[in-house]
């Protein structure tokens, strides 16, 4: 069973998780039976960013990144919070199209959470997009304040963009993007494949 040190776990930085990266490989550089072999660094949503910062201090072979971000965390936990469930309301909550959730609509969806009462601040009895969005941004901002005082979270506040870092990685580079990933969203590809053409960058595939 692994065992977590809450200290040290809490006290996690994007540098510590890039050094610890950067151990392992340099480690398996020198057991004979790695030394001479090809080395992939795999990263998926977090580890996309940490990887091309690990490639910057020892030598790897390629990179291949699975629901890549483009932007700091603090954008996608946004789009997580906000752009997505508005969108979800848009497209699942909204039948008619209207641009308005009535309680009709609203009692369809089991999943919903939202206090249909609460958020209907001008109490015309259906929740506008502007309402809902209000909400989302209030709960979004709570969460963001929970989590100042959190050394990882501030560390990735001030760690540089992947979409300016992945183009200094010469070598060559996968990009796994679904289409309806929930977490990081199609925009984060697009960002990187204009940074990575933008830099002439000769190897690099984007699968969606």
């Amino acid at each position: 069973k692994p065992i977590v040190d809450e200290n040290v776990y809490a006290a996690n930085t994007v540098d510590d998780l890039v050094r610890d990266i950067v151990t392992v490989l340099r480690y398996l550089r020198n057991e004979p039976q790695f030394s001479k072999r090809p080395v992939i660094l795999l990263g998926h949503s977090e580890g996309t960013m940490l990887a091309p910062l690990a490639a910057q201090s020892i030598d790897v072979n390629g990179l291949v990144l699975l629901g890549a971000m483009a932007r700091r965390l603090d954008v996608i936990i946004y789009y997580q919070n906000v752009t997505r469930q508005l969108d979800w309301c848009s497209s699942i909550l909204d039948k008619n199209n209207d641009g308005f959730i009535t309680p009709e609509e609203a009692a369809q969806e089991p999943r919903l959470s939202l206090d249909f009462t609460l958020v209907d601040t001008d109490k015309d009895d259906r929740l506008s997009m502007t309402e809902i969005k209000n909400v989302l941004e209030i709960q979004h901002q709570e969460s963001i304040e929970s989590l100042n005082s959190n050394t990882w979270f501030q560390s990735h506040l001030k760690a540089e963009p992947n979409f300016k870092v992945l183009p200094e990685f010469s070598g060559p580079i996968l990009i796994v993007q679904g289409e309806e990933d929930r977490q990081t969203p199609m925009q984060e590809v697009k960002l990187l494949d204009d940074a990575l053409h933008d830099s002439g960058h000769p190897d690099y595939i984007i699968k969606t």
